[in-house]
């Protein structure tokens, strides 16, 4: 074998081989990738928590929480990632400031949420301020096999119900303590398929004492369980153990037989040894067993196969080299596969060795081996015509180096004009473009595919490639002033932001199908250079391009465009803002381009999760209002595309009420608790939000507006009943708000809840110093 290749190399080609995946994997990547979804945020524009718990920037949420509170913000349906911080103080932190999210102290799903990710500490802290645990927490303890978070747990409680999953994942752990535990004190009775299920997981969990508990426990009867072996091939202990208690006599052939062939497909030597030596095998099968081994590239167990059953090597059936798995990702197993082993080289063989420039060693010898032909401008393998096979893998795989063995053999045809179709357009595709299209320029019929491959280049930046394609592409043209198929390569090299190949088109005399279209393409795009050289070229801005640039933050490129965004800008804009949750460009509209503020603007500022966006608009549109000014905002009247400022009339509190209703419909507490201490207006509970309120389980927005509520509403409440825990809790909490009591079950937790955010807020300056030298050297402000 050789040394050249770790591991992991032939790992990523084995995986790779596989075009499918390898296409889902590349397109995946190029996806995120591109060039606005790598766009840089400064501090002041990191202000959504789960983002910063999710990317781990543990530092900067505790800095900005100690220093800038108001600048943050978190969905109520994502209020469970605070459990994923480890660190006991910032989660304490945390939970003290939005600690509204956890009114209902009798739901179980907080705690649930501690051990759903892992965190022992967390756990602790919930229950020691009433949270309590259930069923699902023992589950998730069992899943990370977790001891610590386990005999905790258990100590809490003897009163868990030991469940079907709590079981499983104990076993599937394989931690024999765990398992030994909840045996003992399950006081369950499972149904028959239930025990046979666990009966399966303990045959499958490779520890023959959990087996033997499990079955000691249920009682289990194995002597008829042969079937049970298809699921312990991982464990030679417990396969050997049911092959020592089961009838295998009443075993019949097929299952022999279809066990056999997953041994030898999976590579389990040992268990094909255990079956060979009580003859649990029959002879008749030895060759497909030994075929099957090779084929999956278990050599070693082959070999075995082979002198146990005195196996000639002549038995191999139609299989070649590429049919063993991992073969042809080294030319030593090639040599040996070949020399030693005697497996035939096929065409397909050598078509499958252009699979990647590494493979040119294999290719190379598998070539001296096979003796292709070359008659008639084709290479002939074995019979088989594989020219174009062997030309089309070199360009899909961008393999000039196979390309230039053929081409130097004289076995590359020149009269085939579309050879080069399968080529990526990527810089790597340079040579092989040249080399085929010296030995069979394109010719107009394969026009179609030369734009195809023009436009790859102008997507991935492959500026060379791009002028090799431009040049054959204007030759073909049968109206070389006529360059209109040229406008999707614009919109590619702009979308993706390639200024160079933009700079050689217009080099060209070359323009793009409109003068507003570029600077839409490229408004999610932090690249302000490009902008301006756009604008150079005649390029205008237009209220897409700004709308675009608003939905995805880009402030730099709206700020570019200041002196003309009166003609541009509209609620529209402002509302993309808003659903986006892009504060900074929220607030310089506001500032420089005020605007009226429609019904629309109000829903989705009542939608929107970041109370900042509400907060900053109620207080820039209140001093309008103090100062007599208020006629600023007007309505936007688009008029033959050209936009007007119309007057409106004075704005009234009574329009934020929509806003308070998109705020209840989707659990923006801090939206709400604004509105109510903020507007002067007397908001309305409708009856129908309250019903989703209450659908949605929004315990914390119920706990606020508790006493704000038309009492004939909690009268209305039905309590369904449920098998979900969750639901059956939260029906508890129902009752005790209809009777107008908190549920809460921990008289302490109020005073818990004062205490830790006292010492929380004692140890703030000296946490917080150490953090801000750090923290603010790496996120500063953008000018």
């Amino acid at each position: 074998m050789n040394n050249e290749y770790s591991g992991i190399d032939i790992l990523f080609r084995c995986v790779l081989h596989q075009w499918d995946i390898r296409k889902q994997i590349f397109h995946h990547v190029g996806q995120y990738n591109r060039t606005n979804k790598l766009c840089s945020k400064t501090y002041d524009q990191i202000d959504n928590i789960s983002w910063i718990i999710k990317n781990n920037h543990y530092a900067l949420l505790e800095y900005k929480l100690r220093n800038s509170q108001q600048c943050l913000y978190i969905k109520p349906s994502a209020v469970m990632y605070f459990m994923k911080i480890k660190d006991l103080h910032l989660f304490k932190l945390c939970f003290q400031t939005y600690k509204h999210y956890f009114q209902s102290h009798i739901h179980p799903s907080i705690a649930v949420a501690a051990c759903y990710y892992n965190n022992l500490d967390a756990l602790k802290y919930m229950l020691e301020l009433g949270y309590l645990p259930d069923e699902r927490c023992l589950e998730y303890a069992c899943q990370h096999n977790n001891l610590d978070m386990f005999n905790y747990l258990i100590n809490y409680s003897k009163e868990f119900e030991i469940t079907l999953p709590i079981l499983s994942n104990a076993i599937d752990s394989g931690n024999v303590e765990m398992v030994d535990v909840l045996l003992k004190y399950s006081k369950t009775v499972f149904k028959s398929i239930d025990v046979n299920s666990i009966v399966i997981a303990a045959c499958s969990c490779q520890r023959l004492e959990i087996f033997k508990l499990v079955i000691s426990h249920f009682q289990y009867d194995i002597s008829g369980m042969s079937v049970l072996m298809g699921s312990c091939l991982n464990s030679l202990e417990i396969f050997q153990y049911l092959l020592d208690n089961s009838d295998s006599a009443n075993t019949n052939l097929a299952f022999k037989s279809s066990l056999a062939l997953i041994c030898a497909r999976d590579g389990h030597r040992d268990i094909i040894e255990c079956l060979f030596g009580c003859d649990y095998i029959p002879d008749s099968l030895s060759v497909s067993l030994a075929n099957t081994a090779l084929r999956f590239g278990h050599i070693e167990l082959y070999h075995y196969i082979q002198a146990d059953k005195k196996i000639g090597p002549g038995s191999l059936g139609s299989l070649t080299i590429s049919d063993i798995k991992d073969a042809l990702d080294d030319v030593e197993m090639c040599r040996y596969f070949y020399q030693e082993l005697r497996v035939p080289i096929s065409g397909n063989c050598l078509a499958e060795a252009c699979q990647g420039v590494s493979r040119y060693p294999v290719f190379t010898y598998l070539w001296s081996c096979a003796n292709p032909v070359y008659v008639e401008d084709k290479i002939i393998v074995n019979g088989s015509d594989i020219t174009s096979r062997l030309i089309k893998e070199c360009c899909k795989h961008n393999n000039i180096k196979v390309l230039a063995h053929l081409n130097a053999l004289g076995y590359i045809p020149a009269n085939n004009p579309g050879s080069w179709r399968t080529v990526d357009g990527s810089e790597a595709s340079k040579p092989i473009i040249e080399l085929l299209f010296a030995l069979s320029p394109p010719t107009k019929p394969f026009l179609g595919s030369l734009l195809n491959i023009l436009n790859a280049a102008a997507t991935l930046g492959s500026l060379e490639v791009f002028k090799i394609l431009y040049t054959e592409k204007c030759k073909l043209s049968s109206d070389p002033a006529d360059h209109k198929d040229l406008y999707p390569a614009f919109n590619r090299a702009s979308t993706h932001g390639h200024l160079a190949i933009l700079a050689f088109l217009y080099d060209q005399g070359h323009q793009p199908k409109s003068n507003d279209v570029l600077l839409s393409n490229i408004a999610p795009l932090m690249n302000i250079n490009l902008v301006a050289y756009l604008v150079q070229k005649g390029q205008k801005c237009s209220s897409f391009a700004i709308n675009n640039a608003a939905a995805c933050g880009n402030l730099d490129f709206i700020k570019f465009f200041s002196k003309e965004l009166d003609q541009h800008i509209s609620s529209y804009t402002l509302m993309q803002s808003i659903i986006h949750n892009h504060f900074h460009c929220f607030k310089y509209i506001l500032d420089h381009h005020p605007l009226p503020p429609t019904e629309t603007i109000m829903i989705e500022l009542g939608k929107c999760p970041n109370p900042q966006l509400l907060k900053y608009f109620y207080t820039k549109y209140s001093n309008c209002n103090n100062s007599n000014n208020s006629n600023i905002f007007c309505n936007i009247v688009c008029n033959n595309n050209q936009q007007q400022q119309q007057p409106q009339s004075n704005f009234s509190n009574q329009q934020y009420q929509c806003t308070f209703d998109l705020a209840l419909e989707n659990g923006n507490l801090e939206s709400i608790m604004f509105l109510y201490e903020n507007v002067d207006f007397k908001f309305k509970i409708k009856a129908n939000l309250f019903k989703s309120l209450v659908t949605k389980k929004y315990s914390h927005i119920l706990e606020y507006i508790k006493t704000r509520v038309d009492s004939s509403f909690k009268k209305s409440i039905v309590i369904k009943k449920d098998k979900d825990k969750d639901t059956i809790i939260f029906n508890q909490y129902l009752k005790h708000f209809i009777n107008g009591t908190s549920g809460i079950t921990n008289n302490n937790n109020n005073n818990n809840l004062n205490s830790n955010n006292n010492n929380n807020s004692s140890n703030s300056n000296r946490r917080s110093s150490s953090l801000k030298s750090s923290i603010s050297a790496i996120f500063k402000s953008k000018k």
